[in-house]
């Protein structure tokens, strides 16, 4: 019986065995599956993110901790990402990658205010966006980047509309290319935007480009005088965007929706978790607007200005919770944007697809500079402030300086030189080294991506840079260095100043022509032109070459212009610019060359062609080869000219063209060293030309040039070549009478001793 018994709980003992490893054996495979799924991106659970407080006009007014505390409570609640509509302070990022929030960055913002014609303004757009994503780009809560903000309808004082102000295409094409320079220097990140839906068009705004699609859309609230909220409404407008991502197979992220207190505190709530509700498992996520009471317009916690938009926010403006915060942290828990799988997916795969990196603070900080030479310099500026050498003895300092980062010590000496030098001759020279401190300064603060000391900069000295450089132009206007000034005022206007910069350039270009004109001297033409072509004024820069070819005649130093005009021009071939090479090339050869001797303009030709040549811009090549055997038949270089366009049309691949380029070349210079190396390269040719049908096509070649040159030097080797092709083809009887031909007239040829052996294996 006892015995009985311990069999019983043994095999039950066996049974719970196996059931537990059972278990254990589903849970590791099911903790496998979710490690080795493939990542979708998290749903977006978020809200827009300010740095504003009651009464504060500046966040660095504001205790940190309050930040700290908004942090925690958006954690609380559910919410994994907030969107910035612009660059933030770099400690709002440090918070976002301490408590894992992702964040959604603007980093440029058009609005109506922009010009969508203008270049100028499309170029600053990317170079503000560059500067902002290389300042981020290493940090881990970087999400995606974002390009506009309310498009195609913005708040502002320009043209509202801007789609029907400038077209849907001139609106779309403009936005593309920023989209593209973003992509550029961040490939791997989602970039977006944040799109007003006010019409069909607005609709497909960027839609063929974006990664992500967003808009800003208040679900539901179908008139803003009143508050009223349609539940209908708000289904149909999910439906509309769940259509629109299948239609361009793009994810779509609702960029803001909510509702304001200013209507009714309670309904607030109701119409969050309702809102919420409706954004099903086909969008990407929704953004709430917004975190806080923006206190922007009223400033006054018990004064808020009679506007809707004061009360969007989840809590007040002095972070007590409303009813919206309390719907976001039971929705976003509990609806589409959670579950238990998704939950424990997230825990083992890591939220974020990135190994994590602490970012590196980068602090702007300018030190004094000690330098014996730099004391010495000012202190002659300050002994002799009426000499002739001032003006040299300033360009050497703010060179010593500016190299130095000595930006603020440049600007100090100068205020300090100007009021003890109220009457200076040299006033607008001070005034236009002052400017560049400045800019120079804004300049290296965002090439380092020290954004919050850039845009306090900015807010402090950009009205005193600007009117530096006023009356900088205004008291250099006439004088040597205007042009500088000029220069240096479109420059600034382009970084800094919105709608400035056409003006700016359009005087700069005017005042380059009159120069040149008025002191016969056309260099300055050749010098800016390369200088805005490294600002990306491409059209203007090729009208002043242009211009330059115009009046280089003035220029009497013509070795320097040669070796100038060559230099430049290389450097444009090797940077791919082949339009502003052949412009280049062409000033020399029309100017330069022409007083040259015979001699040298033949070689200088051929060198010019060779420099197409190397830089594989083969048809230029060819055109300046064949202008030198027109120009120069006799020179000793024609045939090596003739040569050289066979061999560029073979680098081309253009063979038919080589081998025709080749024959004439035989005919034409039959007596060249080179006509040799012309039947060589025909045969190579054939070899890779003509295929199936090379070998005939060789003995026709050969026995052609056999004919009309049948005592030429290069008849023996020609004859040699055919020998050997007509043995390829089976044709050995007329091989043999080829070979024996050479070994009967050619009897000491080296030629002969191999068609004696070549006779033999073939009997």
């Amino acid at each position: 019986m006892l015995k009985s018994k311990n069999k019983i709980e043994g095999g039950r003992l066996r049974i719970a065995r196996r059931l537990v490893l059972g278990l254990l054996a589903l849970f590791f495979a099911i903790l496998i599956f979710l490690v080795l799924l493939p990542k979708k991106p998290d749903a977006i659970k978020g809200v827009t993110y300010d740095t504003q407080y009651p009464k504060v006009r500046h966040y660095s007014q504001i205790p940190r901790e309050v930040f700290e505390e908004d942090f925690k409570r958006i954690k609380e609640a559910g919410i994994n990402t907030i969107r910035l509509y612009g660059m933030p302070p770099e400690f709002i990022l440090d918070l976002a990658d301490k408590y894992g929030i992702k964040v959604i960055e603007t980093i440029v913002f058009p609005g109506d205010w922009t010009d969508f014609t203008s270049p100028y303004q499309l170029q600053a757009l990317k170079r503000e966006a560059v500067r902002n994503i290389r300042r981020d780009k290493n940090r881990e809560c970087i999400y995606a980047w974002s390009i506009w903000n309310d498009a195609p309808w913005t708040y502002g004082t320009g043209k509202g509309d801007v789609i029907k102000a400038y077209g849907k295409d001139v609106v779309n094409s403009f936005l593309k290319e920023l989209y593209e320079t973003v992509k550029k220097q961040d490939p791997l990140r989602p970039v977006t935007a944040a799109t007003l839906i006010v019409d069909e068009e607005a609709k497909t705004l960027g839609a063929d480009f974006l990664d992500i699609l967003g808009y800003n859309v208040y679900l539901g609230v179908s008139d803003w005088r009143s508050g009223m909220y349609d539940p209908d409404l708000a289904k149909k407008t999910v439906d509309e965007l769940v259509e629109i991502s299948r239609k361009y197979k793009k994810p779509i992220i609702i960029t803001e929706m909510g509702y304001s207190t200013y209507w009714t505190a309670k309904l607030q709530e109701d119409v969050i978790s309702d809102q919420i509700a409706k954004v099903n498992r086909h969008i990407l996520g929704a953004i709430l607007f917004q975190w806080a009471d923006d206190w922007s317009k009223a400033g006054d916690i018990n004064n808020q200005d009679d506007n809707v938009e004061e009360h969007w926010g989840l809590v007040k403006g002095d972070r007590k919770p409303k009813g919206g915060y309390y719907a976001a942290k039971q929705m976003f828990r509990n609806t589409i944007f959670r579950n238990f799988l998704l939950a424990i997916s997230e825990y083992c795969r890591g939220t974020y697809n990135a190994v994590k990196r602490s970012a590196l603070r980068k602090v702007w900080k300018e030190d004094i500079i000690v330098d014996s030479d730099i004391e010495k310099l000012e202190n002659q500026l300050n002994l002799t402030p009426s000499s002739p050498a001032v003006p040299d003895m300033l360009e050497d300092l703010a060179g010593r300086l500016l190299e130095k980062r000595g930006f603020d010590q440049l600007s100090s000496y100068l205020e300090e030189y100007m009021s003890s030098y109220p009457d200076s001759e040299f006033s607008g020279l001070l005034h236009y080294y002052a400017a560049l401190a400045g800019w120079c300064k804004l300049e290296h603060l965002a090439h380092i991506g020290s954004w919050e000391t850039y845009y306090a900069e900015k807010m402090r000295h950009l009205s005193k840079v600007v009117g530096h450089m006023k009356t900088a132009r205004k008291k250099t206007e006439g004088a040597e260095y205007y042009l500088k000034v000029l220069y240096l005022e479109w420059l600034i206007y382009n970084d800094l100043l919105v709608g400035q910069e056409t003006v700016a350039l359009e005087r700069l270009e005017k005042e380059i022509m009159a120069h040149a004109k008025s002191t016969g001297n056309a260099m300055p033409l050749l010098t800016y032109s390369e200088l805005l072509q490294e600002e990306g004024e491409v059209r203007l820069s090729r009208r002043l070459l242009r211009e330059y070819a115009a009046n280089i005649g003035q220029i009497t130093d013509a070795g320097k212009v040669k070796a100038l005009l060559t230099e430049k021009a290389e450097l444009a071939l090797s940077n791919g610019d082949v339009e502003r090479a052949k412009i280049l090339y062409n000033i020399y050869m029309n100017n330069v060359i022409q007083n040259l001797s015979q001699e040298e303009a033949s070689f200088a030709i051929m060198e010019l062609a060779s420099s197409y040549k190397r830089n594989e811009v083969y048809d230029e090549a060819v055109n300046v080869y064949q202008r030198l055997i027109a120009e120069f038949p006799n020179s000793e270089l024609a045939d090596d000219a003739a040569y050289a366009i066979g061999v560029a049309l073979k680098e081309k691949r253009s063979y038919s063209k080589a081998i025709q380029a080749f024959r004439d070349f035989i005919v034409n210079y039959s007596e060249s060293d080179l006509a040799q190396s012309a039947i060589k390269e025909t045969l190579s040719i054939f070899t890779v030309y003509s295929q199936g049908a090379r070998a005939q096509k060789t003995i026709s070649f050969l026995k052609e040039m056999i004919a009309l040159y049948p005592d030429s030097d290069f008849s023996i080797m020609a004859r040699f070549e055919l020998a050997s092709s007509l043995a390829s083809v089976g044709a050995k009887e007329e091989a043999i009478r080829e070979y024996q031909h050479i070994i009967d007239n050619h009897p000491d040829s080296d030629y002969a001793k191999y068609s004696r052996t070549s006779i033999e294996l073939l009997r």
